[in-house]
Formats: structure tokens, C-alpha cells, sequence
């Protein structure tokens, strides 16, 4: 289950290593033998703009992809089961 940390909540230590790792692409710890054990990976989000035009994007698909099912007499459930290999 992930945990979630407010910033303000760690050490000033760990936010200065953060900062550093979430400045490039990432980090990856290692343990002594080499094995990973752990990411640290930044989070990029899209502005606030692309957002919003992503949902009435997907909204829209969703809409027609609803219509289209619905004239075709099919149902989410049927479609899942297609998709599985079921039918």
C-alpha cells in the first residue's frame, strides 16, 4: 500500500536528497550487493490547460463509445469478457 508524506513532514536531510533526485530523471538506491531497492522518480504533471482538454477529450470518447455499444446491443460486461478471451 503506498504511503503518503506531506514535504514539510521530513527531514531536511531527505528533502535536500530529494530535491537532488527529483532534479534529473530519478534515482535508483542500491543496496550493498548492487540489487535495487528502491526509486525515486519525479512526478510531471501537464498544466492545468492540457488537463482539462485530456478529460473533454475522454469524455467525449466515452460518450460515443457508449452510443456506439448501446446500438450495437452490447454491454460493458460483454465487452470485458471479449477482451478476456471469454467468448
Amino acid at each position: 500500500m503506498t504511503k503518503y508524506v506531506k514535504l514539510n513532514e521530513l527531514s531536511e536531510s531527505v528533502r535536500t536528497f530529494l530535491d537532488e533526485a527529483l532534479a534529473g530523471e530519478g534515482t535508483v538506491i542500491e543496496d550493498e550487493r548492487g540489487r535495487t531497492r528502491g526509486r525515486v522518480v519525479p512526478v510531471t504533471l501537464a498544466p492545468t490547460s492540457e488537463q482539462d482538454s485530456a478529460w473533454r477529450r475522454l469524455k467525449a470518447i466515452q460518450r460515443k463509445t457508449r452510443q456506439r455499444m448501446l446500438a450495437a446491443g452490447r454491454t460493458e460486461g460483454e465487452l470485458d469478457r471479449i477482451l478476456q478471451g471469454e467468448e
